[in-house]
């Protein structure tokens, strides 16, 4: 639970600087590349193109993401900072019982390729100088 902590509080300074930057952030390549999955069609067509493929909140999670999870959330309550730490936690939680190294839990929450390389860069940074 320790090491979830810390992985989360990284994640919290990574992806909205500690809360301050929680704005939804809309994904272009995202929506292209997820535009035809069944969920994300559903999703679409209940929230619009631009929610479906934007995250949210101060974990920054994506709508579909959130879905896939198993949390129903419209975009607003996503947006809701305790709902979106307790779909993070669940994200970061299932990674950590895969018995991935941490940087690998920062890269697969990121997503993949070298985007998530230089994000897990960054993050172990945090987390080895973090308490």
């Amino acid at each position: 639970p320790n090491d979830l902590d810390k992985i989360l509080n990284v994640i919290h300074q990574m992806e909205s600087s500690g809360g301050t930057n929680s704005v939804p952030r809309f994904e272009p390549a995202f929506l292209e590349r997820y535009k035809n999955a069944p969920l994300m069609k559903k999703l679409i067509s209940t929230y619009g193109a631009r929610d479906a493929a934007s995250s949210f909140g101060p974990y920054q999670i994506m709508l579909l993401k959130a879905h896939e999870m198993g949390f129903n959330y419209s975009p607003q309550e996503l947006s809701d900072p305790v709902k979106n730490k307790e779909v993070a936690q669940k994200i970061v939680s299932g990674l950590i019982s895969k018995g991935l190294a941490v940087k690998d839990v920062f890269k697969r929450y990121n997503g993949g390729g070298k985007m998530a390389d230089r994000y897990s860069q960054k993050a172990m940074k945090l987390y080895n100088t973090s308490k």
